[in-house]
C-alpha cells in the first residue's frame, strides 16, 4: 500500500484537517508493556520505505499542533478501503512502537478482523469478552512480538457485536490501561458509519482511509457528519493507493 502524503489534511473533503497532535512527548516511564524477544518481524525493504511514510504522516498531522493528553487516541478506519484501513491502522502502531512509545492497537474490525493473524496472536478473547461483560480490561491485552506493542484482538465471534459497539463506549471501556500507554490505536476496518461514530466517542482524533474512484464521497460525507457528532470535529481523511 502507498499512502500520498500529499491528499492529507488541507487538500481533503470539506478541507479536513487534523487539530491534534498524534505524537505524544516521550516519557522515561520504565512501566512498559510485557516485551517478548524482538523478531524479524515487518523487516523487509518495503515495510521501512512504509514505515518512513507513516512516519511522515504522523509528523504531517502533528505539525504546528498541541498535544491535548496522552494516551492520544486515535481511530482509524476506510471508506470502501477497509482492508487498506486496518494495513494502516497495524503498521501505525507498530511505528509508534518502533520510535519508543507505548502502544495499544485494539481490533474493532469486527466484519473482518485480522490483529491476531497478523501478529500471530491467541483470540480466545479479546474484545467481545470485553464489551459483552463489565469485567475490567487489565487481563485482555496480549503482549506482541514488537517491544511496547500490545493487542486487543476481537474475541470470540458474537451475533450480537453490533448492537454492543451501539451500546459501550469503547474508550470508556478501555480506560483503565490508559497510563500504560502513550497511544491507542483502533481499527475499525470497514465498519458502517453509525459504529465508526459510536467507537470514536471519546477519541482524539480519527483517521479515514479512502481510494481514489472507489470510495465513495457520499459514504464519507455521512462518516464525517457523524464523526463530528461524536465531538471528532476535523477527522483527517488520507488517500490510499
Amino acid at each position: 500500500m502507498r499512502i500520498s502524503t500529499d491528499t492529507l489534511s488541507r487538500q481533503t473533503y470539506d478541507e479536513l484537517s487534523s487539530e491534534r497532535a498524534l505524537v505524544p512527548a516521550r516519557h522515561d516511564s520504565t512501566d512498559l508493556v510485557p516485551q517478548p524477544e524482538r523478531s524479524a518481524f515487518f523487516e523487509s525493504r518495503e515495510d521501512s520505505e512504509l514505515e518512513a511514510q507513516l512516519r511522515e504522516l504522523l509528523n504531517a498531522l502533528a505539525q504546528g499542533q498541541a498535544v491535548q493528553r496522552t494516551p492520544q487516541r486515535l481511530v482509524v478506519t476506510g471508506v470502501h478501503a477497509g482492508r487498506e484501513a486496518s494495513f494502516l491502522a497495524q503498521n501505525l502502531a507498530l511505528t509508534c512502537a518502533r520510535n519508543g512509545y507505548r502502544v495499544l492497537l485494539v481490533d474493532a474490525n469486527f466484519k473482518s478482523p485480522s490483529v491476531h493473524h497478523s501478529f500471530g496472536l491467541a483470540n480466545t478473547f479479546g474484545l467481545s469478552n470485553l464489551l459483552s461483560s463489565s469485567d475490567p480490561p487489565h487481563s485482555l491485552p496480549q503482549a506482541t512480538p514488537v517491544p511496547n506493542l500490545a493487542a486487543l484482538t476481537i474475541g470470540p465471534q458474537v451475533r450480537n457485536w453490533s448492537s454492543l459497539l451501539n451500546r459501550e463506549q469503547l474508550f470508556h471501556r478501555i480506560e483503565p490501561l490508559a497510563a500504560s500507554f502513550d497511544y491507542m490505536l483502533v481499527d475499525c476496518g470497514n465498519l458502517a458509519p453509525t459504529l465508526v461514530g459510536r467507537v470514536s466517542a471519546g477519541a482524539d482524533n480519527v483517521v479515514v482511509a479512502v481510494k481514489e474512484h472507489v470510495s465513495s464521497m457520499r459514504e464519507l460525507a455521512a462518516v464525517v457528519e457523524l464523526l463530528r457528532g461524536e465531538g471528532v470535529r476535523e477527522p483527517a481523511v488520507l488517500m490510499v493507493e
